[in-house]
């Protein structure tokens, strides 16, 4: 399992420092969430929880039922950590116990992919409750025409500025998407207009994925590709995962047959999914959801 701490210090430099150490290193059981107010803190509480909070002596915090960790600039202080040393000293100081019989496992974020050559095989709705199984999950919509193309909690969302930062690795991408939606289980849509989606390549979409999981504690993100929104089959070779919605009719078959010809010309691995199949192994999990 991952240990969620957070971080609340008003040194934002040093803030960000921690996290980037900890959260680019994924033998560590650790993932950290920085907090540069109170009220940062508590409306992530509203809605997630912490295993522990490393608090800067400078900080106050109203919290419960979390190991709280003091953070000094004193080195001779017996009352809370000195600040400015190992990294990895300060999170052994932490001392937060294994749950009796479990073993720590490292839980490496994962980028997946949703496409499908077929039509009407239940391709979107699979990728929406894969992301809702899945947990802490962010749903990027590459789709021709999406369901869902309003913007989040901030109200109206610009999506071609969106996709710009995209595509130009700009971290303004992750501020909008911070700013206009929840942390975790949102879908994004991208662009009204599918044709500029044939703008983001593999590179842009593994760019946003780590920009994301090196920020939040992310488990996945779910990228539902659709076939006009993209510029060619190769953009599908990002993938650690690749599920394939499909129908089980010969014409469907013959779509399959096809499609699997040029994605072994790509190189590219990936598993079918019949919808619905009860005997699916990803749908046996899914805990009855509707796809």
């Amino acid at each position: 399992m991952n240990y969620k701490i957070g971080i609340y210090d008003s040194d934002f430099s040093y803030m960000v420092s921690f996290m980037e150490y900890v959260n680019s290193n994924e033998s560590l059981p650790y993932k950290i969430s920085g907090f540069s107010s109170e009220n940062a803190l508590n409306e992530y509480l509203s809605e997630h929880t912490l295993d522990a909070l490393l608090l800067a002596e400078k900080c106050n915090a109203d919290v419960s039922n979390i190991k709280v960790v003091k953070l000094t600039e004193d080195a001779g202080s017996k009352d809370a950590i000195f600040k400015y040393q190992c990294i990895d000293d300060i999170l052994q100081k932490i001392n937060i116990e294994p749950t009796e019989g479990k073993s720590i496992i490292v839980k490496k974020a994962e980028l997946i992919g949703v496409y499908s050559p077929l039509g009407r095989c239940g391709k979107t709705n699979f990728a929406h409750a894969l992301c809702e199984l899945l947990g802490n999950s962010v749903y990027l919509g590459l789709e021709e025409y999406p369901a869902l193309n309003k913007g989040g909690e901030g109200g109206e969302f610009d999506h071609d500025r969106f996709l710009y930062y995209i595509v130009n690795h700009n971290k303004k991408a992750v501020e909008m998407y911070e700013n206009n939606y929840k942390l975790t289980n949102m879908i994004i849509p991208v662009c009204k207009n599918y044709g500029d989606n044939r703008n983001i390549d593999g590179n842009s979409i593994i760019w946003f994925f780590n920009e994301l999981k090196n920020t939040f504690l992310l488990d996945a993100m779910i990228v539902d590709v659709g076939t006009g929104a993209m510029e060619d089959i190769s953009l599908l070779k990002c993938f650690e995962k690749l599920y394939i919605p499909a129908l089980k009719d010969e014409r469907s078959q013959m779509k399959l047959k096809l499609f699997d010809k040029y994605a072994q010309a790509e190189s590219i691995g990936y598993e079918v999914i019949y919808l619905p199949d009860e005997n699916s192994e990803i749908l046996k999990r899914m805990l009855k959801k509707e796809v």
